[in-house]
């Protein structure tokens, strides 16, 4: 059933002016304001605070920074044994045959990922540490970007060591 004077139908949807009528918004879609229940309105507004919140963490890098400190900690485990059982190894060695020892590609080339896998694994948990206990924002992000470069300076002597010692 159509309503003639607000142009409403029985449902309660809003039909267009066609421009047969005597209304100066021809071609004009006009929408009926209709009365939404609390639950929908409870439903849409969880819904948008999902759609906002969605990919950020407390310090708002979201899910990825979770993943990469998860997947170094995953790399470290090997890496950790074979480096535990390294210096286990080494203990007892000469400086010269450790340094042979490092010298070699292989060793060395699990000593670099190892040291870029633990200085990425430290920087992260120390960045969140910072994220959720430091209230000043200023202080944390120079507190963050201070570790980070230290972690990549300490990793960059680190690497050029290793190169040098493996090269020469």
């Amino acid at each position: 059933m159509h309503n003639e004077q607000d142009g409403t139908t029985q449902n309660g949807t809003t039909q267009t002016s066609t421009g047969d009528s005597d209304n100066s918004d021809d071609g004009v879609l006009t929408v009926q304001q209709t009365e939404t229940s609390p639950a929908v309105q409870s439903q849409l507004y969880e819904a948008q605070l999902f759609h906002e919140a969605r990919g950020l963490g407390a310090g708002g890098t979201g899910a990825t920074t979770f993943i990469i400190q998860r997947l170094t900690a995953l790399a470290l485990i090997p890496l950790t044994v074979w480096f535990v059982a390294s210096v286990v190894y080494l203990s007892t060695a000469a400086h010269a045959e450790a340094a042979a020892w490092l010298a070699f590609p292989v060793n060395a080339g699990l000593m670099a990922l190892y040291l870029v896998f633990a200085l990425r694994h430290g920087v992260i948990g120390i960045q969140i540490v910072f994220e959720d206990y430091v209230r000043n924002t200023a202080m944390r992000a120079f507190w963050v970007l201070l570790i980070k470069a230290a972690a990549i300076v300490l990793g960059t002597a680190a690497i050029v060591a290793l190169i040098v010692l493996a090269l020469g």
